[in-house]
């Protein structure tokens, strides 16, 4: 399925959720989304805070300007979808690091590493997560696509290696459940001194 450029749409409602892939925001952005979006500083600062993945501030400094940073270099291409036929992946390569990651693979971890993993529960599913002094660089970016008619929605986009939603029977065709259940298995959630 080819997706054009013009039918990727990024709705001004998907802005709060990008930005736990952010390190920090440019002002001009928190004052949009406190006048257009009504949220509370301390709303903004939270959501900065979430672990996961985060784009370089010299990558993109706001969710608007990676979006567009993102279409620069999409090349239009036959994309197979999933998750019943709805959602696109694009997976992104650049030649300069664009982020830091947000998981790593049991194997990129050293000895010491591993044994500070913990337990911890991420809705209700139980994660696995680490505390690194290192930062573990990326040259990937990714975008998750909804397919509404001609157009695909913009669900989010990150910086790092792809991951497969957190195992969720109920939400997910067994396919798909089986393969988070296995990635989930060699993957840690990663977060920054």
């Amino acid at each position: 399925m080819i997706i054009h450029r013009k039918n990727i749409v990024f709705k001004n409602d998907s802005r709060f959720h990008m930005l736990r892939h952010f390190q920090n925001l440019d002002q001009g952005y928190i004052t949009l989304l406190e006048s257009e979006h009504g949220l509370a500083l301390e709303e903004i600062i939270a959501e900065l805070k979430k672990s996961g993945s985060k784009f370089y501030p010299h990558f993109a400094c706001n969710p608007d300007e990676c979006f567009r940073r993102l279409m620069e270099n999409y090349f239009e291409q036959d994309l197979e979808p999933y998750h019943g036929g709805k959602r696109i992946h694009i997976p992104f390569s650049f030649s300069e690091p664009v982020g830091i990651e947000g998981i790593a693979s049991v194997s990129e971890l050293t000895e010491d590493e591993l044994k500070q993993v913990v337990s911890g529960e991420y809705r209700d599913i139980e994660v696995r997560e680490v505390t690194l002094d290192r930062r573990i660089e990326t040259h990937e970016a990714h975008m998750i696509l909804e397919l509404e008619g001609p157009d695909a929605m913009v669900l989010t986009y990150f910086p790092g290696k792809y991951a497969p939603p957190l195992p969720d029977s109920e939400l997910q065709p067994d396919p798909d459940f089986q393969e988070s259940i296995e990635f989930w298995k060699q993957h840690i959630f990663i977060r920054y001194h």
